[in-house]
């Protein structure tokens, strides 16, 4: 039998017998350490995108572009143990604070401070502690511009805001997407620097959701200090507290990994790490300020991400009981990946 992996939407615990394409895309997170039943774990070491076949005759590794081949190989006589070698080697998860262990809300979305307030409001009135609101995307006037619209979200109502929020117990947390639209005001300084991945052929835009955009390089450490600084200015001197790295596969217009071009190589060659540089960004960012308690809820990870206190979710899921169940499998499969920190929507 075979186990980890990270998350696949397949209702498969065993894995033996699979073909699991490596590649990050919503939902589906290669993090592809394997442990066997037989006592072995095995890390494939390469973030190319490629395939993973494990055949009743065969098992078979694939990476579409590569220097070289790069695997590690374990032995223990329990799972836990494998795992417990696995993350001595890659950076182990530290233990989470308690303040983040209980509920968290979100919707699509919050349009004011005073819709945040009256929902964190009526949980206390409720006698239901909240730990994290969160507030999704498009608080912002254009993705790429990591702020809030001063039109609905003033500073000094969002000051209030987060001050009120604090005296309830309730961190705060704001989505950023590495989606940057072209009519951002960050879009021509970062594409006159070489900050947002580029194209080998055809447009150089990269995502189409509400605009047209470019991405983020999270590969250039050019790029991860332009945007903590932005979010530093904007969000966390506003006084928000934690973020929710959405899209952080990145998500793409059409998934042509051997046309992205990053600040390491092609998307075929580095792809599947971006989610661990993105996270690595805001990490370095906060650890700069002192803070080594925050967590960072993101919708992907890579080897050793674990170690950047990133919590993994499962992306945008269906809202039945049958993806649910799938939900459950995906855990215990990212859990043996490595990946201790990770949760899933209760509604899809």
């Amino acid at each position: 039998k075979l186990f980890g992996m990270g998350q696949y939407q397949i209702p498969l615990l065993n894995l033996k017998g699979a073909v699991l394409p490596l590649e990050q895309r919503n939902s589906q997170v290669t993090v592809p350490f394997l442990v066997s039943s037989k006592g072995y774990g095995m890390l494939w070491n390469n973030p190319a995108t490629g395939e993973a076949a494990f055949g009743t005759n065969i098992t078979k590794w694939t990476a579409d572009e590569s220097d070289m081949v790069d695997y590690w190989i374990t032995a223990a006589d329990t799972p836990a143990q494998l795992v417990c070698n696995y993350t001595e080697c890659v950076g182990r998860a530290p233990v989470m604070s308690g303040d983040y262990l209980g509920l968290w809300q979100c919707k699509l979305r919050y349009r004011t401070p005073d819709e945040v307030l009256q929902v964190a409001r009526k949980y206390k009135e409720l006698g239901i502690k909240l730990d994290v609101i969160v507030i999704d995307f498009f608080h912002w006037p254009y993705q790429g511009d990591w702020r809030f619209d001063e039109k609905y979200w003033s500073r000094e109502a969002v000051k209030a805001m987060t001050d009120e929020l604090h005296g309830m117990g309730t961190k705060v947390m704001v989505s950023v997407w590495p989606s940057v639209d072209n009519r951002s005001e960050n879009y021509y300084e970062m594409e006159q620097k070489g900050l947002l991945s580029a194209t080998d052929t055809g447009s150089a835009q990269t995502y189409d959701y509400q605009g047209d955009c470019g991405t983020v390089d999270f590969f250039n450490p050019e790029a991860q200090e332009l945007v903590w600084d932005r979010c530093k200015r904007n969000y966390r001197e506003w006084g928000i507290d934690l973020f929710w790295l959405d899209n952080s596969e990145p998500d793409s217009a059409a998934y042509d990994f051997d046309n992205l071009r990053y600040y390491t190589g092609r998307g075929s060659k580095v792809g599947c790490e971006y989610p661990k540089k993105y996270v690595e960004a805001f990490y370095n960012g906060m650890a700069a300020e002192g803070d080594f308690d925050s967590v960072n809820l993101v919708r992907s990870a890579w080897v050793g991400s674990q170690k950047y206190r990133a919590l993994v979710w499962t992306g945008d899921i269906q809202a039945n009981f049958e993806s649910f169940k799938d939900q459950v499998i995906a855990g215990q499969n990212m859990g043996l990946a490595g990946i201790p920190w990770w949760t899933t929507d209760i509604g899809g």
